[in-house]
């Protein structure tokens, strides 16, 4: 009998697909490595600070939230204003507590969504590793309040 004849097609149909469930086990780990860094990132990003290409990729968001600053708060007391960018996009800005207060507090909370706004308009798919705007007293640290990109809301302190 000749050899050729012996071979069972499902055989060599299963020995195809083992090679493709190898493949499929290393695809599925590497796409669940790629989803464990980034959930890491938006979970313990904050911590750090950005490195200098999300400094780069950020300048026009911070122009921008800087603007929005300025035109919100008093102009005074803007000259000294800091930012700190951290790792997962989220931005501390640090201003003059007496400007911060200037603003009635009815009015606060729709103010700092549109500065917030500004921000992360301008960050755009990086919201996704749910950055904050925070806003910081200046001379303190203290934080004041802040606004959450992914879930557009205002914490106020």
């Amino acid at each position: 009998m000749n050899q050729s004849q012996d071979t069972n097609p499902d055989q060599e149909e299963g020995e195809i697909w083992a090679g493709f469930k190898g493949i499929g086990c290393l695809m599925a780990f590497a796409l669940l490595v790629y989803v464990a860094i980034h959930v890491g990132t938006a979970l313990i990003g904050n911590w750090f600070r950005a490195d200098s290409d999300k400094i780069i990729e950020t300048a026009e968001a911070r122009l921008s939230l800087q603007s929005a600053l300025i035109n919100a708060f008093d102009n005074s007391g803007m000259s000294e204003l800091r930012f700190d960018l951290r790792y997962d996009y989220s931005i501390r800005a640090y201003i003059p507590r007496d400007s911060y207060m200037r603003v009635p507090f009815p009015d606060r909370e729709a103010v700092i969504a549109s500065v917030g706004e500004k921000y992360c308009h301008k960050i755009g798919d990086y919201k996704y590793y749910m950055p904050r705007v925070v806003l910081c007293d200046l001379y303190t640290g203290e934080e004041l309040c802040s606004y959450s990109c992914l879930l557009q809301s205002v914490s106020n302190k």
